[in-house]
């Protein structure tokens, strides 16, 4: 929890993108049953925390269009979407769940100018390896879109996890430094939350995962909060696609 790691898959993330400032935040949320996918309780808790604290504008993603969401990308407000998404095998397009799926193929192909997008949904940096390219997530689609910075999941939690790291946005407004402002998040949750560890295939040493409560499974979602990273060998669970230093 020293040191903030970000990755780069692009050269455009080191350039300048200009002064403009930050207008708000666009929250996105899922709080019904839709297309088969379970209510997710805890992006009402999000949505609701973060249009005390800050300048927001609310959507609710299951009402929201490919059209409309492709808009929104084109403002410069900060974009929180939690919904569902699924990445599946390496022969399946990833997709995330708006009114209808949006797939990592209908992405790739869009421009956008938000400064940044938090993905608080299952699986968002997980996709196929293409030789010579690296992982094709939806993460990495939106990188390729201009988006200044994507933050992206790599595993599954419960829904309820995700709300505590609402706190991000609170360490974003000191620091202005997206990656920064992340390790500050992840180290405040990790003080206050149980830990169980778990050992994560090829990925060397344990990492720490938050320990699940007994009962029911629960809703899975967004956020794996590991200890670990490697630059080398991937070994963390949340993904951030930031540009070193730059200020938001």
């Amino acid at each position: 929890m020293q040191h903030a790691i970000t990755y780069q898959f692009s050269l455009l993330q080191l350039t300048a993108r200009g002064k403009d400032q930050t207008s708000g935040i666009h929250v996105f949320s899922f709080e019904n049953d839709y297309l088969g996918f379970p209510a997710l309780p805890s992006t009402q808790k999000e949505a609701d925390y973060l249009q005390r604290q800050f300048k927001c504008t609310y959507s609710s993603a299951t009402a929201t269009t490919d059209s409309a969401f492709y808009h929104s990308l084109q403002e410069r407000n900060i974009i929180h979407l939690a919904s569902h998404a699924v990445a599946g095998d390496s022969t399946q397009q990833p997709f995330i769940v708006l009114q209808k799926k949006l797939y990592l193929g209908q992405l790739q192909y869009n421009i956008a100018n938000c400064p940044l997008i938090v993905l608080s949904a299952c699986e968002t940096g997980k996709g196929a390896r293409q030789h010579n390219e690296g992982i094709m997530s939806l993460g990495r689609a939106f990188i390729g879109t201009g988006v200044g910075g994507a933050l992206s999941t790599r595993w599954e939690v419960d829904d309820a996890a995700t709300a505590d790291l609402t706190r991000l946005f609170k360490e974003l407004k000191e620091v202005h430094l997206p990656a920064k402002a992340l390790q500050r998040a992840r180290a405040a949750y990790l003080k206050t939350t149980p830990l169980l560890p778990v050992k994560i295939p090829g990925s060397g040493p344990h990492c720490c995962t938050r320990k699940k409560s007994p009962g029911p499974a629960p809703k899975q979602r967004a956020w794996l909060l590991p200890v670990s990273y490697s630059l080398g060998g991937y070994s963390g669970g949340c993904c951030c696609f930031f540009p070193a230093e730059k200020k938001i």
